[in-house]
Formats: structure tokens, sequence, C-alpha cells
């Protein structure tokens, strides 16, 4: 009482001053920019850490060897031959030593009756055979032996002998074929190898199986590797005759059994042979282990482990061997890779056990914790700022290891919030928010490890979505001065200029943006009346689409065949595109729904724009929103971040490999039956002169969804010899859950009788039961599902699993909508079946307004609605379509097991941010609406304005009061720092 006494006007001020420190406290809590860096909590997540392969010592071979063969079968790995050394003298061994993984031990077999060295091995079920190689004592001579092992019955027998005696070639199996190809010939006692490319198969399924020829490999050489990835095999190095020390090749050769054709791919990153095996596919890759590599005076042995991932053509380094070893057997079984004997310039008896889990593993540390991330990948590095650090950080994707704070050039505008690619080998900052960044260019040449400025972008933005195609990087949304823009500008780095562009149908900002290769595609994002500006919200779930050659904006808002992001939120600062999908994490909410403690979200939504469909990763193991994911070789680098809304860094770095997305994007069989428009196609092969081609014919009207496929150009053409590697072709993956036979429907078109039939397959055979599948009506669609011979059309799924459809051209010019298949010999589908046929449970919707162009206003609304109790949900999508006088009619959403959790509708001004649950109602409404059109502009001259948008004014003829339900608040938490770098395995599952 007496201090407050003494000034009358002090109480006044004091309260004053609490009020204002509680608003800045509260202001921290839910802003994601930083006013003072090191004035701020900096919050650092805990997260489990394991390192990768985490190398284990496994019992030792009983017979030290090197340039033995070997392979996985059940569990055991079969050591197999090789030489052992002695005396002055390589010698060759008969004897097979057989690990047993489960238990750690090794046990003597049957010896294989001859002394092997060079051989390749592959194994059919039970059987490993055993192909040529070099027969005795070093230098031995090659030889066209074929032995057979049954590792059931463990007994020799002799197999079909090769055509040619060949020793280092590479061998693999497909589909009970084995393909043997390359090597060298040799005279016993004589190094005058000399090297081939022939190739020759045999099919184990055969009666009477006997060896042909097959297209011969580029680059003939010896020593080489073979592995099988997604049906293809992959010949990997190898050298030139006798020269190990010089002639050790990088070359690497694709093998498509089913064209019979060879593609050169990317190189290995050194030249290496001596791997022939320790060379396999896994789970969509392929591992080259140790080997032998140029220098010394017979080469060196290796400790590199190399992984290559063909769907980006791209080779990695990943964790060495403990040490060096050229020649060893090396395989998986069940998430172990087992590397044995070989050696460094001689025989050893070391057996190592690398783990890979299907987890995220640790395996450094960044220097400091930054949020509110941009990341670049030039070679192997990836290049990091971000907010509570003015560093410039490189992370050595090979090694792990990250640059100190002072290794790098630092950028002159110490922003956040910027949106980055690279381009021509640049990593390019657009716009940004705090220390001026909003809307300048920063450029860093890790060449010259120097920062350099653009030219400004037309609109001083911050927190922007960012996509580069062709060439161009183009720049939507963000934050301008406190508030959303919809203003989207195209960057030319060659001549340093932008162009606006149209502009995007809602403003976003924080939004997750990633490109196909021809449009821009921008994921959720906070805006207008749900996080306009830099502060916390729930977001939304709109999917926006940008197409720059008709310079032109679709959205899930009004267009019903992009499906909306599963989950409205903001934060995820890029998304990845990756073999057909779009790869979206984390993310920050306010009380949104699915958030773990932090209000962040741990989520990983994936899409795929063709089939429309969004399904769920592996969740990240540390929430985080405030990052900026970016993909090498198959690999999701995804640095630093916040573990908590708004203001929060960490200095983890974790890694997600999206793994093989066949069997989780392929069309879904349910209860014996399952549908697919055409064009959700999963390969597309053309071949000659004709290929299956996207059509909308305005004079064949009446196909359903946009499009449809045409096999063209229509010569008038037959294909009946030889089609499966002639003809061009289309694949569509199943996953069946119900074997059995099933009758295969196909919605068609054909002009005339000579364009009207088509061949179908299972796994790229022909098959006597679908070939020759015959239309019988002209110039309509129709469905049908006999063969020439009148009879259905069938195919037969012998278990459950993933199995593709394959449609082949019989005549050109024949046009085909839908596919549909049944194991109900009775079922028969009609013209009405036009709507997509569900693949996946169906998703809570809300259907789009019916548009009339007979709607009468009246200006005395009478209110009758018919009001439901509401039905507590955070599944149902708005949608809105535009019309000229619409009377809109919104269907109650229906429930189901696999919800889509979406946000409310947004009108185009005030858009109130709410997860209140929609309740069932049913409201007419009668809107007026002025659309705008958009004029197409050309590629080549795009206007430098934005396109107007489309305003849209809703009058309801009716008001319905509903309860609403009112979230809980969740503390924020504060959590423990650590200090981790996580790695998603390339073959972790899903």
């Amino acid at each position: 009482m007496v201090f407050f006494a003494r000034s009358r006007d002090l109480l006044p001020r004091l309260l004053s001053g609490l009020l204002l420190l509680t608003l800045i406290i509260t202001g921290l809590l839910v802003q994601s920019q930083a006013q003072a860096q090191t004035a701020q909590p900096q919050a650092v997540a805990t997260s489990a850490t394991t390192t990768m392969f985490s190398w284990q010592d496994g019992a030792t071979v009983p017979q030290p060897r090197f340039e033995s063969q070997g392979v996985f079968v059940n569990g055991k790995l079969y050591v197999i031959g090789g030489f052992i050394s002695c005396c002055t003298q390589i010698n060759a061994t008969d004897l097979v030593d057989v690990y047993d993984l489960a238990s750690n031990t090794w046990q003597r077999i049957a010896s294989i009756p001859e002394a092997i060295s060079h051989a390749p091995v592959v194994a059919d079920g039970t059987n490993i055979y055993v192909l040529g190689g070099y027969l005795g004592n070093n230098p031995g001579g090659s030889t066209n032996h074929v032995w057979k092992l049954n590792t059931v019955t463990n007994t020799w027998t002799r197999g079909i002998d090769l055509p040619v005696a060949r020793g280092g070639a590479g061998a693999a199996i497909v589909n009970r074929k084995i393909y043997f190809f390359g090597g060298a010939v040799r005279t016993a006692g004589v190094f005058d190898d000399t090297d081939f490319g022939d190739h020759y198969m045999l099919d184990l399924s055969l009666a009477n199986p006997t060896w042909v020829s097959r297209a011969a490999m580029p680059n003939p050489r010896n020593h080489t590797a073979a592995g099988v990835v997604d049906g293809k095999i992959y010949a990997v190095g190898g050298q030139h005759g006798k020269a190990e020390e010089s002639a050790n090749q990088a070359e690497v050769d694709r093998y498509d059994p089913a064209t019979n054709t060879w593609t050169r791919v990317a190189d290995m990153p050194i030249p290496k042979g001596h791997t022939s095996s320790s060379t396999f596919g896994y789970r969509g890759r392929l591992l080259v282990i140790g080997g032998s590599i140029n220098g010394g005076t017979s080469g060196l042995a290796s400790a590199d482990v190399l992984m290559y991932d063909p769907k980006s053509d791209v080779w990695m380094k990943l964790v060495s061997l403990p040490a060096y070893r050229k020649t060893p057997v090396a395989d998986v079984w069940n998430n172990k890779l087992v590397v044995t004997t070989g050696g460094g310039y001689g025989q050893t008896d070391t057996t190592w056990i690398g783990n890979l889990p299907d987890s995220w593993e640790s395996n450094g540390t960044m220097p400091v914790p930054l949020g509110e991330v941009a990341s670049g990948i030039i070679g192997n590095k990836m290049y990091v700022v971000g907010q509570g650090n003015a560093a410039t950080l490189r992370y050595n994707l090979t090694t792990g290891s990250y640059s100190s704070t002072t290794t790098l050039a630092q950028r002159a505008l110490r922003g956040n919030h910027h949106a980055a690619e690279v381009i021509n080998g640049k990593f390019y900052l657009f716009g940004g928010l705090d220390n001026n960044s909003d809307g300048k260019v920063q450029i860093y040449d890790p060449v010259s490890n120097t920062w350099a400025m653009g030219a400004d972008m037309p609109f001083a933005a911050g927190a922007s979505s960012s996509a580069v195609i062709n060439g161009y990087a183009y720049v939507a949304g963000g934050i301008i001065n406190g508030s959303t823009t919809t203003r989207v500008a195209r960057y030319d780095p060659v001549a340093n200029t932008w162009t606006e562009v149209a502009a995007m149908p809602r403003g976003r900002n924080h939004a997750a943006s990633a490109t196909d290769g021809s449009k821009l595609y921008v994921f959720g994002g906070r805006g207008p009346g749900s996080g306009d500006g830099n502060n916390v919200a729930n977001g939304f779930d709109t999917v926006q689409i940008y197409d720059p050659v008709a310079n032109s904006w679709r959205s899930s808002m009004t267009d019903t065949t992009i499906a909306p992001l599963p989950q409205a939120r903001g934060g995820m600062g890029k998304a990845v595109y990756y073999d057909g999908e779009f790869y979206i994490f984390g993310g920050e909410t306010l009380d949104g729904a699915g958030a773990v403690t932090g209000n962040v979200y741990d989520r990983v939504d994936i899409y795929n724009p063709i089939l429309n469909r969004w399904r769920t990763g592996s969740p990240m193991p540390t929430a985080r929103h405030g990052i900026f994911p970016v993909i090498n070789g198959g690999r999701i680098y995804i640095a630093g971040g916040g573990t908590v809304s708004g203001f929060s860094q960490t200095n983890i770095t974790e890694i997600y490999n999206p793994g093989i997305a066949a069997d989780e994007n392929a069309h879904l069989e349910s209860n014996g039956q399952v549908g697919f428009d055409s064009e959700q196609v999963h390969g597309n092969t053309a071949r000659g002169q004709w290929s299956w081609q996207t059509r909308n014919d305005v004079d064949r009207p009446g196909f359903s969804g946009n499009n449809y496929l045409a096999v063209l150009p229509n010569t008038g053409t037959l294909s009946d010899t030889n089609y499966t590697t002639m003809a061009p072709q289309l694949d569509y993956r199943v996953k069946f859950t119900t074997p059995g036979t099933y009758y295969v429907w196909l919605r068609g078109w054909a002009d005339s009788g000579g364009d009207n039939s088509v061949h179908l397959g299972l796994n790229g055979q022909q098959s006597s039961s679908s070939d020759k599948m015959t239309l019988p009506i002209f110039s309509a669609w129709r469905w049908f599902r006999d063969t020439t011979d009148g009879v259905p059309s069938t195919i037969t799924i012998p278990s459950a699993g993933v199995y593709t459809l394959n449609l082949w051209m019989r005549e050109d010019g024949f046009r085909v909508d839908r596919l549909y298949l049944t194991t109900d010999v009775n079922f028969v589908p009609s013209d009405a079946q036009l709507t997509p046929i569900p693949t996946t449970a169906p998703t809570a919707t809300v259907s789009n307004p019916t548009a009339t162009n007979t709607a009468t206003a009246t200006n005395t609304p009478t209110n009758t609605p018919t009001t439901v109790p509401p039905t507590a949900t955070d599944t149902a999508t708005a949608t809105e379509v535009p019309t000229n006088t619409p009377t809109a009619t919104t269907v109650p959403p229906t429930a189901t097991d696999t919800p889509t959790s979406t946000n409310t509708p947004e009108p185009s001004t005030t858009e109130p941010a709410t997860n209140t649950p929609t309740p069932t109602i049913t409201v007419t409404a009668t809107n007026t609406t002025t659309a705008v059109p958009t004029t197409a502009v050309p590629t080549t001259a795009l206007p430098t304005t934005a396109v107007p948008t489309v305003t849209e004014t809703q009058t309801p003829t009716a008001t319905v009061t509903v309860g609403t339900i009112t979230p809980s608040e969740t503390p924020t938490a504060t959590v423990p720092t650590s200090e981790t770098h996580q790695v998603y395995l390339p073959w972790a599952s899903k």
C-alpha cells in the first residue's frame, strides 16, 4: 500500500505493463517467426536412435576362402567353392558351408562335385544353380557345367550345360527363367581371358528346357555382377580381361526380359568388379557390397556399400563395411545383411551382420538447432539454412556429417520461411520473413562458396510455395505485410527476370508444394480465415494445381476429381514427388485433430494423382513443423524444424525412404471384384510407331471420367505374333485378396471390324483364356468380355498378392475406357456404372452443389430447413462449385471406417477456422455468383498481371443454428533437448 501510494499513476502503468507482458508471452507461443533469436527458448526433441547397419560379428566360417559363390535360401546362406590360399599356389575348393542366421552357426554339407570359382549362382525355390565358372586351381579353365543343389535333400545333380564355357559371368533369375551373360573364356593354366557379351536364357518352367539365345550384353566384360529389381536385370560393373588393377568398369546395363532389350543406366560412382556374389536387389533397390577397384598391382579391395535407386537413376554410398572386402559373399534375409568370406588380398573367415530395421535411424548431429528451414541437395551434399542461426550448413549424404557453422558463407538477408529450389547447381532462396528478406532472391554457389542476389520477386512475400518446371521457378502465394496473397510469378534463372501468371484460387501460406514435372501442386496451408498472417492456425485441406501450359488453376474446392489433403494443416514446408506420388510430412495446428503433444503432426500423407488416392506412410519418429523435405537417390531428407507449434527449433535430421509403392498403389480387389478407368495405369510402353494415347474426342462421347486411351496411329495393322514384346502395352497393378478365376470386362469403342480387338494377359505373359478380346458392336461405348472364340475372357489368380494385368494392341485404333474384373460369372456391368468404382473404403464427403440454369430468384425466402441432430465427426470434406445461379443442396456425409479429415468450406473473403464437427443438415440456399472467365494464355507470352478470380456472393434462404463442440485446449509442451540424426532405411517396410 505504501509503495502504490507514492504515485497515483503507477498502478495503471503496472497493470498495463502486465497486460503487455501477457500478450507478448501469448504471442510467442503462437507465432512461428522469431523476433529476437537469442531471447527465445529453443525446444529440441528427444527421439530413439540407432545406427545404420550397426555391424556385428557373426560366427566365423569353418573354411576361410575368397572368390566363392553364395546365396540365401530359407534363412540360410550357402557359401560354395572358391579359392583357398596355400603356399605359392591359389587352390580351389569344393567345400560348401552353410550359415544359419537364426542360430548364428555354420554347418558343412555335401561338397560340390567340382572345385569351382568365379561362377554366378541363382536360387529357384529350394534349389541352387551354379553356372559355369573356372575349374580347379588358379588359373582354372572356363567351363560350361551347371550344377544344381537340392537344399532339402542335400544332394548335387548335373544341370543342363551352358551353350558356351564362361567364367566370371553374370546371372539372374526372373519368373523361373535363368539369364546368363558376359564372362570370359580362359585356357586352364593360362591367363588368356577373352571377354564375351553373349547371353542365354533357360526356362525352368518347361518340361524339357533348353538354353536359347537372347540379346547380347553391351560392353562385353567378366567379373560382372547381376541383380534383379522389379523384374529387370542389372549387369553391374566388371572388368576387361585380366586387368583388375586398371580395367574395372563402372558401367551398369539394365535388361528387360519382356522386350529382350538392354538400356544403359547411371554408372556406379567408381569402377568396380568382383561383386558377383555380393550384388542383389532388395525392396526396390540394388545393393553392391565391397569388390575390387582400380589401383595397386592386382586391384584394390573396397569397403563401399553402394545403393542404386532405379526410380531416380541415382547411386548413393551407404555406411561402409568394417574393413575392405574383395569378392565377398553377401545377401539379405529378414532385414539382416550378412557379409562373409572374401578378403583384402586373400582369404578370410570373418562374418558381419548388418541390421536393416524397419524404423528410422540416427547417424549424426546438426551443429545448431534450426527452425523454419530451407534445404536443397546438390551432388551428394544437402545445404540447409533456417531460423535460429545465420549459418549455411552442409550435410554429407554419404558420411552423415555436417559442416561447422563457420565453414560456409552466410546469406546476406538472414530471414526465414524461404521458399527454396536447386537450379543449375545453385541453391536459390525465394522471399522470406524478417530481416528484409521479403520478396528477395538469394543464390548460393557451392563451387565458389558465395551468396549473390537475384532479381526481386514481383511481390514481397515469404512463406510461399514453389517448384521448378522446365527450368523455370514458380513461386505462389505467401504472406505480404501480414496478409496472405494469391499472386503467382515465374522466374527465369537464365535471364534473371520475373513474369506474373494466373493467381491462385485461394491464397495460401505455410503450404507444401512440389511438381510432377509438368504441374505445380500446392497442398493445404493457411490463409484468410485460418492463419492469414504468420500465426499458428488449423489451416485448410485444399489441393490446388497449376498448369503452366494452360496458365490455369484447378482446386479440390471446386473439382471433385482432386481429393483433398486428409488432414487440414500448415507448416509442412515442402512436398516431395517420387515414383508417381507426392509425400507430405508433419505440420502444425492450433487445435486440429490428430496432432501430438505440442500441436504438431508426425503423419506422412502420400497422394497418387493418377489414382486420385491418398494413403498413409510410416509416421515421423519426431513430429515437426517448419521442415523442408528434399529427395536424393530415393531417400527423403528432413532437417531441423520445430517440435512445438509456433517458435521452435531442433537439430534433428531424419531420412525417410518411400520404399516400394507397387503394393500401395495397386488397384484393390474386394469381395471378388475390382474396377478402374483405363487411364489409371501403372505402365504405358510404346513400341514401334504405336502407343496408347490419352484421348477425349468429342465425336466419341459417353466415356467415363475425363479421358480414355486409344492405340494409335490407326493404320489397319493386326498384331497376333510376339505381341508381348512387339505391341504397345498397358500395365495395371492389382492387389488381390481373393484367389480364383476372374472374368475380365472392358468398356471399349471400335469404329469398325478392323479395330475392335485387344490382347489381355497377366504378369507379362500371354494367355489363351484372355487374348483376342473382341468388341462386336461398333461406334458406341460398350462393355464386353468375350474373345474371338466366343468364350469369356478370364485370368486365374492362384493366391493373394499383387499381379500386373496387361493390355496389348491387337488392332490399332481400338479404344478402351474402363476395366472390370469379377469372380461372378453372372455379373454384367452396365453403362450406368460410369462413376469411379471404389478401390478403397470410401471417405466421408459433402457432395457438390447441383447447378441449374432455371433457378427462381425470390425476395422473400421461406425458412423451412430440416435439421437432424449433429453427428460428431472430423471427416467431412467441404467442396464448392461456382455456378451462375445455382441451387445448392448439401447432402449429409456418411461416416466410414476410413475417414478423410478435412476443414470447413472457404468463402472468398472471410474464411473462419473451425474444427467443429459437421452436423447432418439439409439446407436450401440461393447463391449469386459472378464468374469472370479466364482466357488461356500461350506459354510463350504469359501475362504480367494475375488472372481475375471468381467472386462468390452467397445469400442463403434459410438460417439454421446448431450446437457446436468446442475442442479442449492442449497445453504447449516444452520438449527436452537432444542431438540426433535419424535415417529411414531404403529397405524399410511400410
